[in-house]
């Protein structure tokens, strides 16, 4: 699941090319939110880099 904030339809739209363009992806479903009551921020875990060396 991607949930992104984009600034217009054409930054939608690219970003929504570039998903299906991705490996693995054969489609998707967008849902567009017009307004948001409360918005609270979600701490993701930290990314790992795959080149990480192993000592």
């Amino acid at each position: 699941m991607v949930l992104a904030r984009v600034k217009n339809r054409a930054d939608l739209d690219d970003l929504t090319k570039t998903v299906l363009t991705s490996d693995h992806v054969t489609r998707s479903y967008t849902h567009v939110v017009l307004n948001t009551v409360k918005e609270e921020g979600v701490a993701l875990p930290p990314v790992q880099s795959k080149d990480v060396d192993k000592a």
